[in-house]
């Protein structure tokens, strides 16, 4: 094993141990062996002069009738080090996925609104855009006071309200939901949710606009969405493929002026 990645070795590991899930016995063996592997990738730099009398502890002499030499076991260490962190890595691959299985999806209003203070908190373009894809399917059917606007229209709409804002924040008054199915409540069905959104704009023409909104939405696990290998639906799993196939949306804005 060259110095390179003997190091690449050691900076992977580091940084996995830092998480909070590895046992402290795990984390502190990584840190014991890795300043003994370290120094001995360190050895090649350094002009050490070693004397008969001065030797390092993981040193024998090779022979009685011999002159006195310093055969280095930090290679062994090394490598009982990197099969143990195999090992370890391994297990705990298999604790982390373990862990995953036992995320527990949002319920249906709680992730709507998790994804409508996103959409309000987003800064920029990007981050909005981002957030309207993580809620909203391409494929959803918009209906904006009655009207039927179509996905970019309606992104476009957001993202004209990010210019001069200097903040926003969303309040929750009221909701309701109705699963598709009472046995799966997590993964289809109808929110009803009211809400009020406050943002302040800079100069020029500094304001203040208050919107006030209902929506029924409905929500239901996105066909263009695939799930990936092994996922188990539908309430486990790092996998969340619910997105928003229909907005009715009612809405309206009061505008003041700022001094």
């Amino acid at each position: 094993m060259t110095i390179n990645s003997r190091l690449q070795t050691f900076f992977s590991i580091s940084h996995l141990m830092r998480r909070r899930c590895v046992p402290v016995i795990l984390r502190n063996f990584f840190k014991a062996c890795c300043n003994e592997a370290l120094d001995e990738c360190a050895a090649p730099l350094r002009d050490e002069t070693r004397t008969s009398t001065s030797r390092s502890p993981f040193s024998f002499k090779s022979s009685s009738n011999s002159k006195p030499s310093t055969i280095s076991m930090r290679p062994f260490i090394l490598q009982s080090f990197v099969v143990l962190s195999v090992a370890a890595l391994g297990t705990l691959g298999q604790s982390l996925s373990s862990r995953s299985s036992d995320i527990v999806l949002l319920s249906l209003t709680k992730w709507t609104e998790q994804h409508i203070t996103a959409l309000v908190n987003a800064n920029t373009n990007a981050d909005l855009e981002a957030a309207v894809d993580s809620f909203i399917s391409k494929n959803v059917v918009i209906e904006l006071n009655g009207a039927n606007i179509t996905r970019d229209a309606f992104t476009k709409s957001l993202e004209a309200n990010l210019a001069n804002r200097v903040s926003a924040n969303v309040t929750y008054n009221a909701s309701v939901e109705v699963p598709t199915n009472p046995q799966s409540p997590v993964t289809a069905g109808w929110v009803g949710i009211f809400f009020v959104t406050t943002s302040t704009y800079g100069n020029p023409n500094a304001h203040l606009t208050i919107e006030t909104a209902s929506d029924n939405l409905l929500i239901q696990q996105d066909p263009s969405i695939p799930p990936p290998p092994n996922t188990t639906l539908p309430i486990r799993g790092d996998f969340d493929g619910r997105r928003i196939m229909v907005i009715q949306r009612v809405s309206t804005e009061v505008t003041t002026p700022l001094q």
